[in-house]
């Protein structure tokens, strides 16, 4: 009898100690041998992805809206926009292709010196947009210009996904009074349509 409790005890720590290497060696596996079975598109020469760009599998057609050529109002320009299928991703893509500005004979909103610091999706619907301090240093002021400015974005994000109900714009990280002198940047505005032509 105490034999055959000897002889189950290392059954049991040889079982355990086998399931144990076994788990080690899945979890430290190179990522080649238990994901790809071929090189990853995308893989820099360091061995280090880019997993930003493998997640952008998904393509969307959106509408961005730019000043027109006297910047007196928005018009929509339609681009298509990679992303990873999640509405803060879209999001984010929307901003950078503002920054980047219009492809067609539209005006830029957004001075080109500006990065997107942070974006951020909210439960209840309201997009934090942190953009760097350039957006407002190398804004060239007025009150249309402002305006045109918050609501290309605030337009081009609520009109393109539904899960954004408002936009809240911070610079470098924080709340601003204004834009650059004007337009109040305290509220999280919803999509304005009048200046849409």
């Amino acid at each position: 009898m105490r034999r055959l409790l000897i002889w189950t005890g290392i059954v049991i720590v040889i079982g355990l100690l086998g399931a144990g290497l076994g788990a080690y060696l899945v979890v430290n596996r190179p990522v080649e041998d238990t994901l790809f079975s071929k090189p990853i598109p995308g893989r820099k020469a360091d061995g280090r992805i880019r997993l930003e760009r493998r997640s952008d599998k998904q393509e969307s057609r959106v509408y961005l809206y730019f000043g027109n050529a006297e910047n007196t109002c928005l018009k929509p320009e339609e681009q298509r926009l990679r992303h990873s299928g999640e509405a803060d991703s879209l999001g984010r893509r929307i901003v950078e292709a503002l920054i980047r500005g219009p492809e067609t004979g539209l005006v830029r909103t957004i001075p080109e010196r500006t990065v997107l610091n942070g974006f951020y999706l909210t439960d209840d619907g309201i997009a934090y947009i942190d953009l760097s301090e350039a957006v407002s240093e190398d804004h060239p002021g007025g009150v249309v210009t402002e305006y045109l400015t918050v609501f290309s974005i605030v337009n081009s994000l609520v009109l393109n996904i539904p899960e954004i109900t408002r936009v809240k714009i911070l610079i470098n990280g924080r709340e601003a009074a204004t834009l650059a002198g004007h337009i109040d940047l305290g509220a999280a505005y919803s999509a304005d349509m009048v200046m849409i032509r």
